[in-house]
């Protein structure tokens, strides 16, 4: 048995999307990733046998462990329209491609790929305690699969307003979802009504465990408090399992039974280690079913707790380690308020059952309340409302539109590495006027899973979507693809090959049936995204320009593609772009001049960056400063130390008052110029030999400017400090912002910097006028000479006196962004 994905299930799936019929007659069913018959799909499982059309479909139901639902299995084999297929199976996807109707409770996988006149019902699975959705520490990352099949859904069950707030700001997918909200409560909770206890006597039975039936059920349903990869904490499976033996210890056995529901990672673990075994309920077993014939039920903070109000009986928390619960998950609600006793104590516990304590009027009163917010509709049919909403067409006046009049915006921003590209794109999203523009930024998880951190970074009123899987195609689609990725779309007959079906398929894979009214390539770098917002089907269709591409073209990368054919690619796909959009208005004229032919002409225009004016104030109110014996630090690193709970700290020593600073930011790459902004200030220590010069950044020079400070015996005069998080604290300090680059786009740190009031010297690229000011910088060449020259001055005493409005520029370069929009 084994849930892999396969680089062989995903053809096989696609295979089967691509050639064979949609079957509007088959239901697939999943729950949990193949759990079992269990929870809201279940439930409308359940609903559909009531119908009378249930024969006249077919039923297939999601399995991963056949064993451990055999008898499961074994109880619909009598029906032969109902049909069990392996978890990542070929069976599987085949029905996954073709089936008419889908239901899930959790996500399909990443390959999976909505289908025309395909019906996706995502019932989720309950009503959430603890944080969830974009609302999680790493949420704009640990969504990404989630939001994708809601994008791709049809229908998303919603039970309460609660949740439908969830779906609508949690989720943000107000704006975006082009599908209904079903206002139902859960189908699962059907189940509680519906469940005869002989039936679940016979279950557990073939569980090896024995309901006696003449005893009041008390249900211990706990939380799990898992670690990292889902690992369970051993601490609390203790614990829960000492609760049992307490209970069965200060309780009458002849009056009580006690069992516990674990969650399916802990339940896992017990059934591996062979714990509890007569006392544990199996995860294949769904648990309305069992809080169906429950009489007590011990909770602490499961959300399972809200099924169970409908039934009207007693549930009692057992919350031992409350504080520290939640200190670790950050929750939607309060624990002051509960429908019932509290207890860290498992002898307060049995005494609260003995005196039956939950009787007091303030828990009954709690009680009601939050029933009647759980279950505002009091249905006990949900689920056979929902089929008739999805397959009889009644009750469409109740259901929920997310969708409103904002522009939508889709921005590529690819892996939000730490470069000029990335500042603009986040400052540009906290300039952007969210009343007017509905914005979702596409964001690439790097390789080493590295870049989290800069993707929960983005402004939280944008929306992002972090990529998760890749195209998918047979071996000609591919094939195509291979071609066209590598050579463009600088011929006729490559631009007549361009494969749209595959690309369209791609774009509904990622971001379901929503339609966009602008996509912007805002890298400028990327052939594979350049040439998907192609086939994106938006009304405007951007590409930006961040640099002088015809000199970019020329710089040399690592890898098997050279950056010259990468260029070329992103640039064969210009004429099927609406506005090709530089930083600024001398970007534009250099890449127009270089890069524009008849079908592109009249399409270049240019926007200036933006850049974040509080970042900068954030940084500087900071102190990264540390002073050693009377030295002072900036402060480079710090981790703690797990074993030993020191502090280890990364030092750079900063230079005694009396010293001139230089100071420069930039990627560590040729066309920074950084080796002869060294050589110069070799020649400026011969006759100012108080001066620093400290370089920030890093790239594939590093090593080599490292040799040559060395060779030049500058170690105690030129620092590579690689990149640092708050680099404007350190540049406070400086005398002197400097930027000697070969070419430049529009240079955000010189916009940085200014904010500063820090003298400048820039080097005479080609567009260095759009970031000139009166008297607002010394202008040097790009030679040792030149530049020594330069910073010769600055030792000398000129000063550059100038005038500079961070918000009135940022006011101005953003309605130049808004113009590209109309």
């Amino acid at each position: 048995m084994s849930n892999i994905i396969t680089e062989e299930i995903k053809l096989k799936y696609i295979e089967y999307y691509k050639d064979h019929k949609l079957q509007k007659n088959h239901v697939l069913y999943e729950a949990y990733g193949g759990r079992g018959l269990v929870c809201n799909p279940y439930g409308l499982f359940k609903a559909f046998i009531k119908r009378q059309d249930f024969r006249k479909y077919q039923h297939f139901w999601v399995i991963e462990d056949f064993e451990a639902n055999d008898s499961f299995i074994r109880e619909y084999q009598s029906m032969n329209n109902v049909h069990f297929v392996r978890y990542q199976s070929e069976d599987y996807v085949k029905h996954l491609a073709t089936a008419g109707y889908l239901i899930n409770n959790v996500s399909f996988p990443p390959y999976f790929t909505p289908r025309k006149k395909q019906i996706y019902i995502n019932c989720w699975h309950g009503i959430p305690w603890r944080k969830i959705g974009f609302d999680m520490e790493n949420g704009n990352v640990d969504t990404r699969n989630t939001i994708r099949n809601f994008l791709a859904a049809d229908y998303i069950i919603t039970p309460n307003d609660f949740m439908t707030s969830i779906f609508r700001k949690t989720f943000k997918l107000e704006g975006i979802y082009p599908g209904k909200l079903i206002p139902v409560n859960q189908p699962r909770t059907d189940l509680l009504f519906s469940t005869k206890k002989e039936t679940m006597i016979q279950k557990l039975h073939n569980y090896g465990i024995k309901l006696e039936e003449h005893k009041n059920l008390i249900l211990y349903v706990p939380t799990c408090r898992e670690r990292e990869n889902q690992c369970p904490d051993i601490h609390h499976i203790e614990e829960y399992l000492k609760l049992l033996e307490i209970l069965e210890q200060q309780l009458n056995t002849e009056q009580y039974q006690v069992l516990m529901k674990p969650h399916q990672i802990l339940y896992e673990y017990l059934k591996k280690n062979k714990l509890g075994s007569k006392k544990i309920i199996p995860a294949e077993i769904d648990t309305n079913e069992m809080l169906a014939i429950t009489d007590i039920l011990i909770s602490d903070y499961s959300s399972i707790y809200y099924d169970f109000l409908e039934t009207e009986k007693p549930v009692l928390f057992y919350i031992p380690d409350g504080d520290q619960y939640k200190k670790d998950r950050e929750s939607y609600h309060s624990a002051v308020e509960m429908p019932g006793p509290t207890f860290k104590s498992a002898d307060k516990l049995t005494q609260c059952i003995l005196e039956e304590q939950w009787k007091h009027p303030v828990y009954q009163t709690v009680y009601q309340k939050q029933k009647q917010w759980t279950n505002p509709w009091q249905n006990k049919h949900s689920g056979e409302k929902v089929w008739e909403i999805v397959l009889d067409g009644r009750h469409r006046n109740s259901l929920i539109s997310l969708k409103n009049k904002k522009k939508k915006i889709l921005i590529y921003g690819s892996d939000l590495r730490g470069n000029g590209v990335t500042q603009s794109l986040l400052s540009l999203l906290e300039q952007m006027n969210y009343e007017k523009y509905d914005v979702s930024v596409l964001a690439v998880l790097n390789a080493k899973n590295t870049n989290g951190d800069m993707i929960e970074s983005v402004d939280s009123r944008a929306r992002v979507l972090t990529q998760i899987g890749k195209i998918n195609g047979i071996k000609e689609e591919m094939s195509i693809y291979d071609t066209i990725i590598e050579k463009g779309l600088s011929s006729f007959d490559a631009v007549k090959n361009y494969p749209k079906s595959l690309f369209r398929r791609e774009f509904q894979r990622m971001f379901g049936w929503t339609k966009f009214d602008c996509v912007i390539e805002f890298t400028g770098y990327s052939p594979h995204y350049g040439m998907l917002f192609l086939a994106s089907g938006a009304k405007r269709k951007i590409i930006w320009q961040h640099n002088n591409l015809g000199s970019e073209r020329k710089r040399a990368v690592h890898g098997n593609q050279s950056l010259e054919q990468i260029l070329n690619v992103v640039f064969s796909t210009y004429p099927f772009y609406d506005k090709i959009v530089s930083c600024s208005q001398s970007v534009m004229e250099l890449n127009k001049k270089t890069l524009s032919n008849i079908w592109t002409r009249k399409k270049f225009t240019y926007a200036r960056n933006t850049f974040s004016i509080n970042r900068i104030y954030n940084a500087i109110e900071k102190n990264p400063f540390l002073e050693i014996g009377q030295k002072d630090y900036y402060i480079l690193q710090e981790q703690q130390n797990e074993n030993d709970n020191q502090i280890e700290m990364q030092l750079l020593p900063l230079p005694e008052k009396d010293h001139k600073v230089f100071i420069t930011m930039g990627r560590l790459s040729p066309e920074k110029n950084h080796h002869n902004l060294i050589l110069a200030f070799h020649r400026l220590q011969k006759e100012y030999p108080k001066t620093i010069l400290f370089i920030l950044g890093d790239g594939p020079l590093k090593e080599n400017l490292q040799n040559e400070i060395r060779k030049l015996h500058l170690e105690n005069q030129v620092f590579l400090t690689g990149n640092i998080r708050n680099p404007f604290a350190l540049i406070q300090k400086a005398d002197c912002f400097i930027l000697t680059s070969n070419y430049e786009g529009q240079p955000m740190s010189v916009l940085e910097v200014r904010v500063l009031k820090i003298p400048v010297i820039i080097s005479d690229f080609t567009t260095r006028k759009d970031i000139c000011i009166p008297n607002g910088q010394l202008i040097v060449q790009k030679d040792p000479d030149s530049i020594f020259q330069g910073m010769k001055k600055m030792c000398q005493g000129t000063v550059c006196n100038y005038n500079f409005s961070p918000e009135e520029y940022n006011q101005s370069a953003y309605l130049e962004f808004e113009a590209l929009l109309k």
